[in-house]
């Protein structure tokens, strides 16, 4: 059957009926009874659990804190029984223990009197020299602070008989910089390389009074209001040149004679490229090129004359040279460098003025009234008409005869009125003649167009030539 744990009081058993159970439960509720009356026997005995006790109650409490001292009493090393003069010792000393036990006051040194320590004895004293520089062979992992320097006076100095070097580096270990003292000839260097320690360039100032850049630009930047952002070059005996940014926004090559005194403008140019030059000539013996192949420009020339083979000097073009109007931007004449041609958009006037002679763009050719050639009228077109062109040809079998010629053509009695058509061949009986086209022995006709000119007898006509 089941029991309590501790008293081992009967359980109810379901197996069991409901008689015995009934039985069963009246003997465990008695025994329950009987130990609870037990257990409150036993607890009305003892005191309360909030209950408190006068120090008369408590046996020899009071005489036993009036043997004790009060918590607020002061002392003095003195009133210590192995304590001795501490109340009269000067400021600053410690207590010493003596051979007997005793303590007294003395001095710190004279306590530890002389002594040695290793770098173990003392705290701390190992991490602190590893954070320190080495006087050689050493390196620093942070910055050097060097306050107030120049200030003071200080100095660093770095001694050597040779070469001087101060290295600047990655901290990776890196090569980047190199101040550099050559201890021959006394030049300072400063030396540059790229990411991977490859030397790059160098600024080197040499005691003779050289300073070389070994790289491809020197740029100078500047922000003052003043206009004497500039560099300077000096040759001695007070010359010397400079070029500055000016006030008036434009960059000026100026030279001295006295030691700056005063400035003389040999070139003035802008950002945008406009130039003007001050000097009284511009002196340029290889030429001035207008393209990066020296294919045009102004050049000099091969000689002194004035022929085709021989020049003072050469325009060159790779084709053609134009003489344009800055008004409205139009080229009217231009010069074809290859063939010869000379190009205009209006008359081609040669001579002074008031008598020049003047090809106009039309093909004719005006002239002066004092020129020789007044005597055929004023142009090219009035003396074509007066004066008739040379025949040249030498064949009498030749039917190209110039426009103006004129000839004699047998008409076998037909008659022409002055200046009308007429169609002139040559004679086919014989090598001197010439007759009219259809007539009897007529051979080849004559080129052009011909006009009756006159008669001579009845049977020739004067002809010419119109076309």
């Amino acid at each position: 059957m089941a029991k309590t744990e501790h008293y081992e009081l009967e359980k109810p058993d379901e197996a069991r009926n409901v008689n015995d159970e009934f039985l069963t439960l009246r003997i465990t509720l008695d025994q329950l009874d009987g130990i609870l009356w037990a257990i409150s026997q036993a607890v009305a005995g003892k005191a309360a659990d909030g209950h408190g006790h006068t120090m008369e109650q408590i046996t020899g409490l009071t005489d036993a804190l009036n043997a004790k001292m009060a918590a607020s009493k002061t002392f003095k090393y003195d009133d210590l029984t192995d304590v001795d003069g501490a109340t009269d010792a000067p400021v600053g000393y410690v207590l010493v223990k003596r051979a007997d036990g005793t303590w007294t006051p003395s001095s710190a040194a004279a306590a530890i009197g002389a002594h040695g320590h290793a770098q173990s004895d003392i705290a701390g004293l190992g991490s602190a020299l590893g954070g320190k520089v080495a006087k050689a062979g050493d390196t620093m992992s942070g910055d050097l602070a060097v306050p107030a320097l120049f200030a003071t006076s200080g100095n660093i100095h770095i001694d050597s008989a040779g070469n001087r070097h101060l290295w600047y580096r990655s901290n990776v270990g890196v090569n980047r910089g190199l101040l550099y003292h050559e201890h021959t000839d006394g030049s300072m260097r400063l030396q540059m390389y790229d990411t991977s320690g490859a030397y790059q360039n160098a600024l080197i100032a040499i005691g003779s009074g050289l300073l070389q850049w070994t790289g491809y630009l020197l740029e100078i930047n500047g922000d003052r209001s003043a206009d004497n952002v500039e560099s300077r070059a000096w040759s001695g005996a007070q010359l010397g040149h400079r070029h500055y940014y000016g006030a008036d926004g434009r960059y000026h090559l100026q030279k001295t004679t006295n030691n700056g005194g005063s400035w003389t403008t040999l070139l003035r140019y802008e950002a945008d490229g406009k130039a003007w030059f001050d000097l009284n000539r511009l002196y340029a013996p290889h030429g001035i090129h207008t393209d990066s192949t020296s294919t045009h420009g102004l050049l000099p020339g091969n000689g002194d004359a004035a022929t085709l083979a021989t020049q003072n000097m050469f325009i060159t073009s790779w084709w053609g040279i134009g003489l344009r109007c800055s008004m409205d931007n139009t080229t009217r004449i231009a010069f074809d460098t290859r063939d010869g041609r000379i190009l205009a958009t209006n008359h081609i006037y040669l001579g002074q003025a008031g008598a020049e002679t003047r090809f106009q763009y039309d093909g004719n050719i005006v002239w002066p009234g004092s020129s020789g050639m007044s005597v055929y009228g004023i142009s090219l077109h009035d003396a074509l008409g007066k004066k008739a062109a040379w025949n040249n040809q030498s064949s009498h079998l030749a039917t190209g005869y110039p426009i103006g010629a004129m000839i004699a053509v047998y008409t076998n009695g037909v008659q022409f009125n002055r200046n009308s058509l007429i169609s002139p061949a040559l004679s086919s009986a014989d090598d001197r003649y010439f007759r009219v086209v259809g007539q009897s022995q007529a051979g080849a006709a004559l080129d052009g167009l011909w006009r009756a000119c006159g008669h001579i007898g009845n049977d020739y006509v004067e002809a010419q030539r119109i076309g």
